[in-house]
């Protein structure tokens, strides 16, 4: 914002009102009287929450709505995988067809590791997928938040340094939208960097598995 945008959104702030400002905090709480009776308290709803993190806060959790998208396609692929290697004969026909296939005359024992090599490594290609980009998104997402911070209170102190005004109530307002980024940005990542080391785990027990499948073929094939 402007020098000019800053002072005249900071005049127009309400102090009674709990309705997001034009300075884009909200102040204090907003009481619902009648008759000079208390009848209702107004609160935050997440949306109002979430709204308060400005761009950045919204960008934050777009990157968990994804890291919810890739994770959950993530456990189907694992799912089937462990199925399969719970079925040999399904495992053998989907996955070591390749090494099935091969003419026994044609492959001495070195190429039938190049061979399993290979068949090892697209598969853990497979089972990885894009699982990285969570681990990227639980790491820049408490970046963004403290991007969202840093910003929300130099916008803050420049209001305040404009209007002159020691007025606690407008200073804790504004912290208080600044902080948003941050929790957003921390509870998206800590689930997140919980998720891939979940699905990482995983994805090893199952490499680990075919590893010992592919060296059971090549043992069997040289007894043969």
């Amino acid at each position: 914002l402007a020098n000019a945008e800053i002072l005249d959104s900071f005049k127009n702030l309400i102090s009674t009102s709990n309705e997001v400002q034009p300075l884009g905090v909200a102040v204090g709480k907003k009481e619902i009287e009648q008759n000079g009776i208390h009848v209702e308290k107004r609160r935050f709803s997440i949306l109002q929450f979430v709204g308060q993190g400005g761009v950045i806060g919204k960008l934050i959790i777009v990157n968990g709505l994804i890291v919810l998208f890739i994770g959950f396609r993530h456990i189907v692929k694992l799912r089937k995988f462990r199925r399969l290697l719970k079925n040999q004969c399904e495992l053998k026909n989907l996955i070591f067809a390749e090494y099935y296939a091969q003419n026994e005359t044609d492959y001495d024992n070195q190429r039938k590791e190049l061979l399993l090599s290979k068949i090892l490594h697209k598969q853990t290609t497979i089972l990885k997928g894009n699982l990285d980009y969570i681990k990227f998104i639980a790491t820049i997402s408490p970046m963004m938040g403290l991007l969202g911070t840093v910003s929300g209170l130099i916008v803050t102190f420049q209001a305040i340094n404009l209007t002159g005004s020691n007025d606690s109530t407008f200073v804790a307002a504004g912290i208080s939208q600044a902080l948003t980024t941050t929790i957003l940005g921390l509870v998206v990542a800590a689930p997140s960097l919980f998720l891939f080391t979940f699905l990482s785990n995983q994805v090893k027990t199952i490499e680990e598995n075919l590893e010992q499948i592919a060296f059971d073929l090549l043992i069997n094939k040289n007894d043969e």
